[in-house]
C-alpha cells in the first residue's frame, strides 16, 4: 500500500484550508506574525498530520509533497522572497517541520501502545523495524527520528572529503607557486610532499567511499541490482567552485556558495546618496501608467506593413 490516494486527499483538504486562510496569512493582512503561525499550527498542520501514525512510513515523495504545503503557508505568512530557504525559515521562526511532527507523534503513540493493557495492541507493535526490508511497516518511520539519526545523516552528507584532505588541496596550489617562483630545493621538496599527501588522502577517501557503498548491500533485496545500475551511468563530476571563503569541494559547500551568490545578486542596492524624492516620483509615475487603461486599438500587421 503506497498511501498515494490518502496523501493526495490530505493535500487537497490542506490546500483548501490554506486558500480560505489566505486573506489572513498574506502580506496585506493586519495579523501579526505570531497569530499567522498560530493559524497554520492550529488549522493547516492538524489536517496534514491526521492519522499520520498509520501512514507516516509512506515514501519520501509523498512526505515531501505534504511538507511543501506547509512550506508555502509559512512563506505566505512571512512574505519570504524566493531566495530564502525553507530551513532558514524553520530556524528563524523556531518552527518544527510537519515531517518531524509526524515522527514525534508516532514515537509517542508507539510508546503508549507498548505499555497498553490490551495484549493484542502490544502484540501489534511488538516488532523491530528493518531498514533493509522490501515492504515497509508503520513502525519503520521511527528509524529516522531523533537528533542522533539526524546528526548521522548530516555527517554522512557533508563528510564526502575529510577536512584535512580539503585543507591539503587548498594548500597545494600555493606550495606549487612558491616552488616555481623561488626555485629553491626545499620549496620544491615541500610541494612534492604535499602533492603525495593529497594523492594519499584522496585514495583513502575513495576506498572509504567504496567501503560505505558495498557494506550495506544485501543479495536478498534489490540493493545489489540498484547499485550496479547506478554505477553504469556515467556522471561528470562537478568541479570545485570559488566563493568568498576560497575553494569549495563538497556538494553542500557548493550549494551554499550558489545560494550566497544569488542572495548577493538579488538584494536591494544600497546607495548612500539616493534621491528619495526622485525614487518616489518614479514609483508614483509607474503606478499611474500601470493603472491607466489602454484605449488604443491594436490592428493586425501584414508583411507589407
Amino acid at each position: 500500500m503506497t498511501w498515494g490516494h490518502h496523501v493526495a486527499e490530505t493535500i487537497r483538504k490542506a490546500k483548501t484550508a490554506r486558500g480560505r486562510l489566505y486573506p489572513l496569512l498574506c502580506g496585506d493582512s493586519r495579523l501579526n506574525l505570531r497569530n499567522k503561525l498560530l493559524l497554520i499550527k492550529s488549522v493547516i498542520q492538524p489536517q496534514l498530520t491526521y492519522a499520520s501514525t498509520a501512514w507516516g512510513h509512506a515514501c519520501n515523495t509523498h512526505l515531501r509533497r505534504i511538507q511543501a504545503v506547509e512550506n508555502i503557508a509559512l512563506r505566505t505568512a512571512t512574505s519570504a522572497p524566493w531566495f530564502v530557504r525553507n530551513r532558514d525559515l524553520y530556524r528563524d521562526l523556531e518552527w518544527t517541520p510537519v515531517q518531524e511532527v509526524i515522527k514525534v507523534k508516532a514515537a509517542k503513540v508507539y510508546a503508549k501502545a507498548t505499555d497498553h493493557e490490551n495484549p493484542l495492541l502490544r502484540a501489534a507493535v511488538d516488532y523491530e523495524p528493518d531498514r533493509a526490508a522490501t515492504h515497509k511497516r508503520p513502525k519503520q518511520q521511527l528509524l529516522d527520528s531523533g537528533p542522533k539519526a539526524r546528526e548521522v545523516r548530516q555527517v554522512n552528507y557533508i563528510g564526502e572529503i575529510s577536512l584535512e584532505a580539503q585543507q591539503l588541496i587548498r594548500d597545494r596550489p600555493a606550495a606549487r607557486r612558491r616552488a616555481l617562483r623561488s626555485e629553491a630545493p626545499e620549496h620544491r621538496r615541500k610541494a612534492n610532499q604535499l602533492s603525495r599527501r593529497v594523492r594519499a588522502a584522496l585514495d583513502e577517501h575513495r576506498q572509504e567511499t567504496w567501503r560505505r557503498l558495498v557494506e550495506p548491500l544485501n543479495p536478498r533485496d534489490n540493493s545489489v541490482w540498484k547499485t550496479q545500475k547506478a554505477l553504469r551511468i556515467r556522471r561528470r563530476p562537478f568541479p570545485p567552485l570559488h566563493d568568498e571563503q576560497g575553494i569549495v569541494h563538497t556538494n553542500r559547500d557548493k550549494a551554499e556558495a550558489f545560494a550566497d551568490s544569488l542572495e548577493l545578486q538579488c538584494r536591494e542596492n544600497q546607495i548612500d546618496d539616493e534621491d528619495e524624492e526622485h525614487t518616489a516620483l518614479v514609483e508614483r509615475r509607474a503606478g499611474q501608467i500601470g493603472q491607466t487603461p489602454d484605449d488604443e486599438e491594436t490592428h493586425p500587421m501584414t508583411p507589407e506593413g
